[in-house]
Formats: C-alpha cells, sequence, structure tokens
C-alpha cells in the first residue's frame, strides 16, 4: 500500500501524535538536547502554547522544559523559553510533584541550566523559594543535599537578590524543618556547606 498526498496528515495534525510515553516531537528534541529542532518545531506549531505545556504521560507529567532541565541541556531550555508565549509561566509549571525545571536542574546538579532559567525569571525570589508539592523543598534544598557546590553557586548568585530576600531563600525549611544548610551538613558536604555559610548572616547561622 502507498501512501498518497491525500492521505498524509496535514503538518498541523503531527504535533498532536505522540509515542508510548506521551511524548511529542517536541518532547523528544528537547530531551535529546537538539535545540535547532525545538525551535523550528516551535516555529511550525499551530499552537505554540498547547505544545509547550503538554505533558507526557509518566507519573510526574513532564513538559518538554522538564525533560530538557533534567538532561542539563542549557541551550535547549532558552530555545523553550525565548519561544515561549509566556516564560514565566512556563519557568513556573511543576510536574505532580510540584518540581518545576528549576528543581530538576538542581537536583541533578546542571548548573549552566539553573543560569538559564533564571535569566528568564522576572521575580528570581518567586522561583527560587516554590517549595516542591510532598517535601516542601526550594531548588537550593535539592542542590545542597546533594553536594552539587557549583548549584548552590549558581541559585545564591543572582544580582537581582536582595538581602532579606536571599536571607530567607537561605531559611527556608522544609517539610521536616530541615533548611539548605542542615542537608547539606548532614550529608557531610564541606564544599556546599562552606558557600551557604559564605552567604548566610550572622544571625541565620545562628538560628540554625
Amino acid at each position: 500500500y502507498t501512501l498518497s498526498l491525500h492521505d498524509a496528515l496535514p503538518i498541523s495534525a503531527l504535533f498532536d501524535v505522540v509515542d508510548s510515553d506521551g511524548y511529542t516531537a517536541l518532547h523528544c528534541a528537547a530531551q535529546a538536547g537538539h535545540e535547532q529542532a525545538c525551535r523550528a518545531l516551535l516555529d511550525q506549531a499551530p499552537d505554540r502554547w498547547l505544545l509547550l505545556f503538554a505533558p507526557d504521560c509518566s507519573d510526574q507529567r513532564y513538559m518538554a522544559l522538564h525533560l530538557a532541565a533534567r538532561h542539563g541541556h542549557d541551550a535547549v531550555c532558552q530555545a523553550l523559553l525565548e519561544m515561549s508565549p509566556s516564560c514565566a509561566e512556563l519557568n513556573n509549571a511543576p510536574d505532580t510533584s510540584g518540581f518545576t525545571a528549576l528543581h530538576l536542574a538542581a537536583q541533578y546538579g546542571h548548573d549552566l541550566v539553573v543560569l538559564a532559567l533564571l535569566v528568564f525569571a522576572p521575580y528570581p525570589e518567586l522561583l527560587l523559594n516554590t517549595a516542591s508539592k510532598y517535601e516542601q523543598r526550594t531548588p537550593l534544598h535539592m542542590a545542597a543535599e546533594n553536594g552539587y557546590e557549583r548549584v548552590v553557586r549558581a541559585l545564591l548568585s543572582d544580582r537581582r537578590l536582595q538581602d532579606d530576600r536571599l536571607d530567607q531563600l537561605l531559611a527556608a525549611e522544609d517539610d521536616v524543618g530541615q533548611t539548605a544548610l542542615h542537608l547539606s551538613a548532614h550529608g557531610g558536604l564541606d564544599a556546599a556547606v562552606a558557600w551557604l555559610l559564605q552567604h548566610a548572616g550572622a544571625g541565620l547561622v545562628n538560628r540554625q
């Protein structure tokens, strides 16, 4: 059987096709780190919003940005946010655990992704202080627990953060009352502890 031109799907319908994991073509390109493919798909998408916010079929319901952040593709993250109708809303979009793309980048140690995501955050303190759904952890908790010093540095280095906002971030507690400093100290992660202490005020250190 030969597929005729009359049988072919219109190009707009191709964007609705998903594989067994619920991946659109954009999910696949984002996960694999193909920036130009992502740009081409978004440029031709009949509804860019629907494509960017489409979740996969996993328990986490990942969007393309989540996959790019989790796998460390900073250029892809930048492309997705640049071409989004609302970069702030996409940046803040959570998975089912309440993890944003920034949580995932911090959890897996991708400091360049963290920096790329923060560039597109008009109010970085909102994104930095977003807590996960179950453990109430911020991206800083995720990085500190795993000892990712470069990620901790990236999260705390945004010059738009005022001192009071920085103290708020450092003092944020998870569901059992642990701050990022608690988590890094408990794990014996010396470099992360040193960087956190460098940014914490004396009063904050004494409380912790």
